[in-house]
């Protein structure tokens, strides 16, 4: 082949030592070193680090991304993409999912990984349930909620949904009121922008890839990672003034419509 394209580090590493040298080599960085950390351990790590520091042509997903390589490689050549959302699917429906019997509807997507902060969806929770009654939509893989809620018993209502088509997430996100998304560190960060798509508030934290398209006050409530108290607290403060709630929601429409994949393709 002419070009080759690797989309994962340990891949980066084969194309670097596979392809031949007359080709174009390319790594699609998409990862952080507490997803590698998680994936492969320390030796993931060094290879990690090894990687990022091989004369690719690089192609980051993010802002973040592109310091992270910039960090250990500061000649590199770095062009960043972006991630896009597929407006044909992700839009504001009309249809709701449930019956929440009047209580607000906040969602969120609990996965295993650690960096996901699944602890603090259930943490700040029950924290806003204690304040205002809620009924939370939770997205989740495998046993990853069972084990969350092990650990963190809930307090509120909710229905749990699993292997979830795309058009049926897109009608989850339309079907609440605020989407919270609570990771220590994203590459990108794609499902608040899939939330803002569909209409729906955001509250998230500042873990990385959303500073590309989340802006506080705008279209989201910024928050730090780790900390349920003040997710609840963002969520409190859009429930209770929907004059915010309309801000944000009107700003994530606007900013859904910059990321489409035809412009991020482009």
């Amino acid at each position: 082949a002419d070009v080759y394209i690797a989309t994962w580090f340990p891949t980066a590493l084969s194309v670097w030592l596979g392809a031949p040298e007359n080709s174009k080599r390319l790594f699609f960085m998409q990862d952080f070193p507490e997803l590698v950390e998680e994936a492969c351990g320390e030796y993931g790590l060094r290879l990690f680090d090894v990687t990022l520091r091989l004369p690719f042509i690089f192609v980051a997903n993010s802002s973040f991304t592109k310091e992270l390589i910039l960090s250990k490689n500061p000649m590199a050549k770095v062009y960043v993409s972006g991630v896009g959302v597929d407006a044909s699917i992700f839009y504001p429906r009309k249809d709701h999912i449930i019956d929440s019997r009047g209580k607000p509807v906040v969602m969120a997507i609990i996965r295993g990984a650690r960096f996901k902060g699944g602890d603090i969806v259930v943490k700040a929770l029950n924290i806003i349930n204690r304040r205002i009654p809620i009924h939370a939509l939770l997205v989740s893989e495998g046993d990853a909620v069972r084990k969350i809620f092990s650990e963190n018993k809930p307090e509120f209502n909710y229905t749990i949904f699993r292997g979830v088509s795309d058009d049926f997430l897109a009608k989850l996100y339309s079907s609440s009121d605020i989407f919270i998304f609570t990771s220590y560190k994203e590459g990108f960060g794609l499902p608040p922008l899939e939330a803002m798509a569909c209409g729906t508030a955001v509250v998230t934290t500042d873990c990385g890839g959303v500073r590309d398209y989340a802006v506080d006050s705008y279209n989201s409530l910024i928050v730090p990672p780790g900390d349920p108290s003040a997710v609840a607290d963002a969520v409190i403060k859009i429930l209770r003034d929907d004059k915010l709630r309309e801000r944000l929601v009107e700003g994530g429409l606007e900013t859904a419509k910059r990321w489409t994949w035809d412009k991020v393709v482009n």
